[in-house]
């Protein structure tokens, strides 16, 4: 009976893995002797008067601007938007549409970088744990073997 717990417990341990790492990133600033790629999924920080000037394309009250760097020239990214995201509320979605925001209106840029030593940390977890949960079904973890009642009564009376 252990055969098929087990492969159910692999299947949800790779799939927690595979959750796992794929949220495992970061943003690192663009160093200012590198020039950012088009094509690099970056977040745009965004000053004060850029959300203000930028409110009535992205939203009112936005910070940064995740997604992928379409272009940049003549002082102005071009950038597919990902997500918008707002002080005091959750990121807002968007379907990868185009949106150009010029240079100064951006405070900061970074690009996403995978976050190894967190992808590491959290995928030896994630294993730790289907080994545990494996571990304490093969040695009865729950298992009523006999038949027999939780209260020890054992018959009807």
């Amino acid at each position: 009976m252990t055969g098929p717990v087990t492969r159910r417990l692999a299947l949800a341990g790779l799939a927690s893995a595979a959750v796992a790492a794929g949220g495992c990133y970061d943003y690192l600033p663009v160093r200012q002797s590198s020039t950012t790629l088009p094509r690099e999924e970056v977040e745009l920080a965004l000053t004060d008067s850029g959300a203000v000037v930028l409110s009535r394309d992205i939203g009112p009250a936005s910070t940064a601007i995740d997604g992928t760097l379409v272009g940049d020239s003549a002082g102005r990214f071009t950038i597919a938007v990902r997500q918008v995201r707002r002080r005091d509320a959750d990121p807002a979605p968007w379907r990868g549409e185009r949106i150009g925001v010029p240079h100064a209106l951006v405070a900061s840029v970074r690009t996403r970088r995978l976050a190894r030593t967190r992808t590491l940390l959290t995928s030896v977890g994630v294993v730790a744990g289907v080994i545990l949960a494996r571990t304490a079904i093969a040695h009865g973890g729950g298992s009523n073997a006999g038949g027999s009642s939780p209260g020890g009564g054992g018959g009807t009376k």
